[in-house]
Formats: C-alpha cells, structure tokens, sequence
C-alpha cells in the first residue's frame, strides 16, 4: 500500500518555520520553560517536515485542482 501525501498550504510552512524560531529564541532566553520549550520544538518541527514531504512528494494534479476549485468559488 502506497502511502498518500496531503497538499498542504504554504503558509502551514512559514507558521512552522516562524514558531520553530520563536520557541528556540524564547527557550535560549529563559522566558519560555524548558519543558515547554522542547514540546513547542517538537511540535513545530513535525510540521515543517511534514511540509516539507507534502511539497517534495505531494500530488500536483490535486494541488492544481484545489486551487481552480478555490479560484472559482471567488
């Protein structure tokens, strides 16, 4: 069984990217408890892998359809 990779947004990406950045810089100055700052790390970091395979391997021809579904309910 082939496993199927979800097309995911861009901005699911920068979210990622920008809360992986602020919870290593609010861990590194003690304002965030280590604890915390570990889950938030893992958490974030999931999903820019998960980003990342969804634009590496993700299926184009449902990306293509996604959006002219999108551009056609405007």
């Amino acid at each position: 069984m082939k496993f199927k990779y979800a097309p995911l947004p861009g901005s699911f990406m920068i979210l990622s990217m920008l809360g992986l950045i602020i919870s290593l810089v609010y861990m590194n100055y003690g304002r965030l408890d280590p604890s915390f700052g570990v889950a938030f790390i893992i958490v974030f970091a999931i999903m820019l892998i998960s980003s990342i395979l969804s634009m590496t391997h993700g299926p184009v021809e449902e990306s293509f359809a996604m959006d002219n579904a999108r551009k056609r309910k405007k």
